[in-house]
């Protein structure tokens, strides 16, 4: 995140300067005594910056390097200028790691000139307290099946992680990405209610989560569906 990334006119001398500033000044950008680096790519926005540092611990604490390098806006060109600034530090040994969602597959194997594998990855905003829901695309045909246990391994421990084609990435994102904010405004809605029925804001808040936990562990556990347990809460004739 830099607010040297405002246009294209620059972009890539804005990038060299802060790849610079984050590795320290008069250090070159290198990466070849690693044997396994991870380059996380990510776009900054509300809650995906804790989610990257999450997500960068974990991997890191699975003996990884990496650098993570985070865009304020989604545009390609800025992507495209990003991967073109460490292209020439990336090989076989190294996996570009991407979160950002309008990116796609193929344009990131471009980015990176076919040198290193390439992964798509997209979480969503639970991963911060451990509960995150992951997909990863595997369908960059470099991507060796060790790299790719390792990676899944790693995303399965900060939550549920399954693996996807590039195709079914819109649908994830559109269900599972986002689908928290519309558990979220669920919520809302039941405070006010809770609210206006009298109770104290902080009470009716710790009711509803404790509720909603505890639905999402009944559904889990118990594999019926969801029409059948709703219909176990609804009472007979109303």
């Amino acid at each position: 995140k830099d607010d040297r990334l405002k246009s294209r006119d620059d972009t890539e001398i804005a990038i060299r300067e802060i790849i610079s500033d984050m590795i320290g000044e008069g250090e070159p950008l290198n990466l070849s005594t690693t044997p396994s680096v991870i380059l996380v790519i990510g776009v900054n926005g509300a809650g995906k910056t804790t989610s990257i540092g999450k997500i960068s611990n974990r991997l890191r604490q699975e003996g990884n390097k990496v650098v993570v390098l985070m865009l304020d806006r989604s545009a390609s060109t800025f992507m495209e200028a990003m991967l073109e600034e460490i292209r020439p530090v990336l090989d076989s040994s190294k996996t570009v790691l991407s979160l950002a969602a309008a990116f796609s597959q193929e344009k990131l194997m471009q980015g990176v000139g076919n040198l290193c594998p390439v992964v798509r990855t997209m979480p969503n905003l639970p991963v911060i307290v451990g509960k995150g829901v992951f997909a990863l695309c595997f369908d960059d045909p470099s991507l060796s099946e060790a790299r790719k246990a390792e990676l899944l391994g790693v995303f399965q421990k900060l939550g549920m992680a399954v693996v996807l084609p590039e195709r079914l990435f819109p649908a994830f994102t559109s269900l599972v990405g986002c689908g928290p904010a519309f558990v979220f405004l669920f919520m809302e809605g039941l405070l006010n209610a809770g609210i206006t029925m009298g109770l104290k804001a902080s009470d009716s808040r710790e009711l509803i989560a404790a509720m909603v936990e505890g639905t999402a562990r009944l559904a889990l556990e118990s594999g019926e569906s969801f029409a059948d347990l709703r219909v176990k809460v609804c009472s007979p004739a109303g």
